[in-house]
């Protein structure tokens, strides 16, 4: 089959890492043509594709620009199925589809995020759009993929979209390339970790307040946080404005976080909300127990409470920070839990189960 992606950017966000895991997952038996939006690809997503996968950049500015040039790469090509992502290229895209031979194609959107608490990130204009796009042009998706039971659940309230649609599979991860024996017996060094895009919607400037705060603060804890974002600057005041640079550190995007979740004492998560967080399943593939804000998005899925983490609330962040460096964690169970819960293996063949079996799908989305 011909299978069409089209993506926003390759940039280094999960989303996209699970878009390259996903492209090279079909390429195995599929012909897969990527097209993406920006000029934007990391490095390491292209090192990621598989030499089987062509990569087309649009090099638009806006995605609204884009859309007669995927309108006609669309009907020029003979595609058997398209795969989006991401909310504001998925809604938009939408909206297109009327306007497109739908003859024997699948079309398929990929979920990312929490829509009714997502929205309220933009002006009432793109609120209204968004809102319309979930109500009546989302539902010409053939399927809609979740990642976890709070976006199926937030989907069945928000928008128009038919249950039989709906489709859920979760985040993958994959196992690291270090042996377990190194998981187990490596000594955490002397911080906990944090990372993400730095937007409102990780929670950071919160979490610079919380650990300002913290007994960890007192026992000479560090917080590293890794990523860039337009919150970056505001988190630079708050940290020097309490005094705490020495303490908190700004690592700015890195696109390899092995070495900080191997060694890190612990892995923090203060989003306000997810779609299913692959920071997450990343740091506990490394055997990182988790401390994680009680949020949408999976949280409840992924952590196992003193197994593999812990989960806070806005009153008792310090109790939790101040247990989890207490609890002895087996570093190795935590990992193979992960890996063997979220193999990657399995979760992305649901894709080729997608599109062999279109007329005939059977996933129980409740799971």
């Amino acid at each position: 089959m011909n299978i069409l992606i089209l993506l926003p950017s390759l940039g280094g966000g999960g989303a996209e890492k699970n878009a390259v895991l996903i492209a090279n997952q079909l390429a195995k038996k599929n012909n897969v043509h990527i097209v993406i939006i920006y000029n934007e690809i990391t490095n390491e997503n292209r090192k990621r594709l598989d030499n089987n996968v062509s990569l087309t950049l649009l090099n638009k500015k806006k995605i609204i620009f884009s859309m007669w040039k995927i309108r006609n790469i669309i009907l020029k090509e003979n595609y058997d199925v398209i795969l989006t992502t991401v909310a504001y290229f998925g809604i938009t895209f939408s909206f297109l589809l009327p306007f497109i031979n739908r003859k024997k194609k699948i079309y398929i959107y990929r979920e990312t995020n929490i829509p009714s608490i997502y929205n309220k990130n933009f002006n009432i204009l793109k609120r209204i759009i968004f809102k319309l796009g979930y109500l009546y042009t989302m539902k010409n998706y053939d399927y809609i993929i979740c990642q976890s039971n709070d976006m199926i659940n937030d989907l069945n309230i928000y928008s128009s979209i038919p249950s039989r649609k709906i489709i859920k599979i979760n985040n993958p991860i994959t196992r690291p390339e270090c042996h377990p024996s190194i998981i187990n017996n490596k000594k955490s060094e002397n911080y906990v970790f944090a990372a993400g895009r730095l937007t409102q919607q990780k929670g950071f400037l919160d979490l610079i307040k919380n650990y300002s705060t913290s007994n960890a603060l007192k026992k000479n804890i560090k917080l590293y946080i890794a990523g860039m974002g337009p919150q970056y600057n505001e988190m630079k005041i708050l940290i020097n404005s309490l005094n705490l640079n020495a303490n908190i550190i700004l690592l700015g995007f890195k696109d390899d976080l092995s070495s900080y979740l191997l060694n890190a004492k612990a892995f923090i998560l203060s989003s306000n909300y997810e779609g299913f967080p692959n920071i997450v399943l990343e740091a506990l593939s490394y055997g990182c127990p988790v401390l994680s804000n009680d949020c949408p998005g999976g949280i409840n899925e992924i952590i196992i409470p003193n197994f593999n983490g812990l989960i806070y609330s806005k009153n008792n962040f310090n109790e939790m920070l101040d247990l989890i460096l207490k609890i002895d964690f087996d570093r190795n169970q935590i990992s193979e839990d992960i890996i063997k819960r979220y193999d990657a293996n399995l979760l992305l063949s649901k894709y080729d189960e997608i599109i062999d079996n279109d007329s005939n799908i059977n996933f129980n989305h409740n799971k």
